[in-house]
């Protein structure tokens, strides 16, 4: 893998991973973009599992609704999450940021985001150490 290769050679090996919050629930009606970024969930998981005693730290960062141009390109202005208050994307990249210089695995932004995500933490498997 190429990336990979990459990645290994340099001094500080990081790599962050960004995905939507949405990934911890099954989705319907969106069955292709739904699986891709399940897809991206596990993957980082399992890069990250792969990778642990290779000084290459994965970060996961999780946000949720972003206030971006993404909306208003995406013509979703008229939708719920469209009209609805985002989280400022300079908290989430410092966020993000912060994460990858300490080295954290999973980092959800956003107080409500993170209420969330509870729900995968109670689910009863452990992500970290797939067997």
């Amino acid at each position: 893998m190429p990336l990979m290769h990459t990645v290994m050679t340099r001094r500080h090996r990081r790599v962050v991973d960004t995905n939507i919050t949405g990934t911890i629930y099954p989705g319907t009606c969106q069955a292709v973009y739904n699986a891709s970024e399940a897809f991206l969930d596990s993957f980082s998981f399992a890069l990250r599992y792969e990778l642990k005693d290779s000084g290459v730290t994965v970060i996961y960062l999780m946000p949720g609704a972003t206030e971006t141009e993404f909306f208003e390109r995406a013509d979703m202005m008229d939708t719920k999450v469209g009209t609805s208050k985002k989280d400022d994307a300079a908290d989430v990249a410092e966020t993000g940021f912060k994460a990858m210089m300490k080295g954290t695995g999973d980092v959800v932004t956003g107080w409500q985001n993170k209420l969330q995500s509870l729900r995968r933490r109670n689910a009863n498997w452990r992500r970290d150490d797939p067997r």
